[in-house]
């Protein structure tokens, strides 16, 4: 019996549809569940049916090893997009860049009056002159060889990442394609770190290393010298910016929510925003 999602699509998420067919099918089909079926009912609307993925765990990063096949495989799709032009629905991410920033700036001022996040507003300098220097750094982060610019998954964290068995072997799922764009490979790299390095310490003191996983399957040299280091860094404000810094201030901010919530926010938040402040200091450099 074939166990299917039917994921209803609103409004820009109506995108997905097309970057399933167009992108997804054609250069991440192990790598993402199967495409069975889509409907357009209504204008700006539209039904995605999928394979429902069985996965093997909850929680598989404890393993770092399957992290880093994570990266070998996004290596894989990054090298294998790149081939060919794709057909993507037009997303001015850069403008929503911006507008996501400014937000984000007003959300951490506004942390100054919460004696809980003040610690918070450290980064809003940084994330300031980050903000202002968007264009250049976009220019700065496409040059950097051998990634360059291509499309990319573009939302990589553990929430959306499964583990599902596949020929007796645990294989990575990637979901949620719907802010797929044309990127650097090193916005998904970083936000795969990032993203781990919160959760699990192991991750994070191998960090480097499973950056190597990545490098090395795209046959890259394996040291990590100072343009590098400043390209990677630019990648992770870039996420930061894009709403992943917004939204755990949100989440910290909202006394609505259980007290550990709110804790485990704040974390995630101040992690962050020693991204942002770290890409700033690479920047500068």
């Amino acid at each position: 019996m074939l166990r299917t999602v039917l994921k209803q699509l609103d409004g820009w998420m109506v995108r997905e549809a097309s970057i399933y067919r167009n992108l997804v099918a054609r250069y991440a089909s192990e790598l993402s569940p199967r495409l069975l079926a889509v409907e357009h009912p209504l204008p700006g609307r539209a039904y995605l049916c999928i394979e429902a993925v069985r996965r093997v765990s909850a929680w598989p990063w404890r393993d770092v090893d399957l992290s880093g096949r994570v990266l070998r495989d996004l290596a894989t799709f990054h090298r294998e997009a790149r081939l060919a032009p794709v057909a993507m629905s037009d997303w001015n991410f850069d403008a929503e860049l911006a507008e996501t920033a400014e937000h984000t700036a007003t959300a951490l001022d506004r942390c100054r009056k919460n004696p809980r996040l003040r610690k918070l507003t450290r980064g809003l300098p940084a994330l300031t002159r980050l903000a202002h220097q968007q264009a250049h750094l976009r220019e700065q982060l496409f040059a950097e060889a051998p990634f360059g610019s291509g499309p990319i998954h573009g939302d990589v964290h553990s929430g959306n990442v499964l583990v599902r068995q596949r020929q007796s072997r645990p294989r990575p799922v990637f979901l949620d394609w719907a802010r797929a764009r044309l990127g650097s490979p090193l916005e998904d790299i970083s936000s795969w770190l990032q993203s781990l390095g919160i959760h699990e310490r192991e991750a994070r003191r191998r960090h480097d290393a499973l950056l190597h996983d990545y490098l090395s399957e795209i046959g890259h040299d394996r040291r990590i010298g100072s343009s590098l280091r400043a390209a990677y860094w630019i990648a992770s404000a870039r996420n930061a910016l894009g709403g992943a810094l917004l939204h755990h201030i949100r989440i910290a901010e909202d006394e609505r929510r259980h007290e550990r919530e709110r804790l485990e926010a704040y974390r995630m938040a101040r992690d962050w925003v020693r991204v942002i402040r770290r890409a700033d200091a690479w920047s500068a450099g």
